[in-house]
């Protein structure tokens, strides 16, 4: 059976607006450093979404160091899963085709880096005024 939703965004911050944004986050693992057939908890952006009916949903996450691909067999849309959105999921790590991949991980949705990226920039453009420097980039 076709997929159901395929949604995919290209929209990436920064590596290093990504980076700090998973500084804020205690006990996961950064994407490159997963090891395949252990526990772990990861963290990333909804990059992908994807349904299948009945089947599975997916989703594909980065962290700045890599691709996670997240699946949850026979399960319905997962409330709250939205592209751009901060994911951290904790489970077995595989890898499938070359790709490292979660099986029914545990999740949750957690603050959105695209916020926490925006409010950094808000303070750095205050910094500079306040040192009389202008904001522009």
């Amino acid at each position: 059976m076709p997929p159901f939703a395929v949604r995919s965004t290209t929209d990436h911050l920064a590596a290093d607006q990504l980076d700090a944004w998973c500084t804020l986050f205690e006990g996961c693992t950064r994407i490159a450093a997963l090891v395949p057939r252990q526990h772990a908890t990861a963290l990333g952006v909804i990059q992908r979404l994807r349904l299948v009916p009945d089947e599975s949903m997916e989703a594909v996450i980065d962290d700045g160091t890599g691709r996670l691909r997240v699946v949850w067999t026979g399960s319905d849309p997962l409330n709250g899963l939205e592209l751009g959105r901060g994911l951290r999921v904790e489970g077995t790590v595989s890898i499938d085709g070359g790709q490292k991949l979660m099986r029914n991980p545990t999740w949750c949705v957690v603050r959105d880096p695209y916020a926490c990226a925006e409010k950094e920039r808000d303070k750095d453009r205050a910094s500079r005024a306040d040192k009389g420097l202008s904001a522009r980039r």
